[in-house]
């Protein structure tokens, strides 16, 4: 090779080596702020469970989660709060997926049966009247 044309090579490389930096730098960052902003939460599981965040409704929904156990609490929680997949709240809890599906569904379950009887002591008294 001539030596022009190495000085060429040499200057592209150069280029693309700090490309490459800059962008994989940008890639970390913009991960790096993503998982702490979703992980910022976490540090106060504990306190999801003993007072629940979520607002009430005609359905009373914070007594249908106090029926719920610690775990199940969790879940729906960052299931439907924060908006967590069942593969990251299973690596967060230590637990496979299927069993947070398992616990999701069944705290689902719960709950509906909880809101079911809210909703029909509501309307049978009224229905007599």
């Amino acid at each position: 090779m001539s030596t022009e044309k190495l000085e060429i090579w040499n200057k592209r490389f150069v280029q693309f080596i700090g490309s490459t930096i800059r962008y994989a730098t940008i890639t970390f960052l913009r991960s790096h702020r993503h998982y702490a902003k979703r992980n910022l939460t976490l540090m106060d599981i504990h306190v999801i469970a003993v007072e629940p965040d979520f607002s009430t409704s005609h359905f009373d929904l914070s007594s249908a989660i106090a029926e719920l156990s610690f775990k199940q609490q969790v879940i729906v929680h960052q299931k439907y709060r924060f908006g967590y997949s069942d593969i990251e709240i299973a690596d967060q809890l230590c637990l496979s997926p299927q069993a947070v599906g398992k616990l999701r569904r069944q705290a689902l379950m719960k709950m509906r049966v909880h809101l079911t009887e809210h909703v029909q002591q509501e309307v049978i008294p009224h229905q007599t009247q």
